[in-house]
């Protein structure tokens, strides 16, 4: 069995202008990855301060979203900073290459996401089949009152046809 391909962006240095934009605070950007923008609101507070320095804060902010690149909303937000064009996409990094750069650590979450997954893919069966028992049941309530509305336009003709050769009707019977 191959290796599964890890799908990853190949992010602009630390060094490069936007980082530096980013914390310093002249790039309007919403960000949508609530870690990242916290994060960076983070890095901002701590130049503030004064208890780290423009390339520690770049740098970190470059590990965390090489790191996270496939996170939700993370490529959008990069693609708002750096621009579609200097993000590209990377899948020459198999998951053994990984490990071996020590990018992927032991505590790593697929295990608690595939559970996750299979949680969920068994309630979507769960309400697939009850979706599919209920229209069963409509069909079956569509089929019933179509018979019922046969055999009521029956009585209807029999109790017609019956007045006509008759000649008689319950209303007949109660007049004096």
């Amino acid at each position: 069995m191959s290796k599964p391909i890890k799908i990853s962006y190949s992010i602009p240095k630390p060094d490069h202008d936007k980082w530096k934009a980013l914390l310093k605070g002249d790039l309007d950007v919403s960000l949508k990855n609530f870690f990242f923008q916290m994060k960076v609101t983070q890095a901002v507070n701590q130049l503030r301060k004064k208890t780290t320095t423009l390339e520690t804060a770049s740098n970190e902010l470059y590990n965390l979203c090489e790191k996270y690149a496939a996170a939700k909303n993370m490529y959008e937000d990069l693609v708002q900073i750096f621009g579609k064009e200097s993000l590209t996409l990377d899948l020459s990094n198999t998951l053994s290459q990984k490990t071996n750069n020590n990018h992927v650590t032991k505590n790593d979450n697929s295990d608690f996401y595939k559970k996750a997954l299979d949680q969920k893919s068994k309630q979507l069966k769960e309400k697939d089949a009850l979706i599919l028992s209920l229209q069963e049941e409509i069909t079956l309530l569509k089929k019933k009152y179509a018979l019922l509305q046969k055999g009521l336009k029956n009585i209807e003709k029999t109790t017609k046809t019956t007045k006509q050769k008759s000649g008689w009707s319950f209303t007949n019977l109660f007049k004096k």
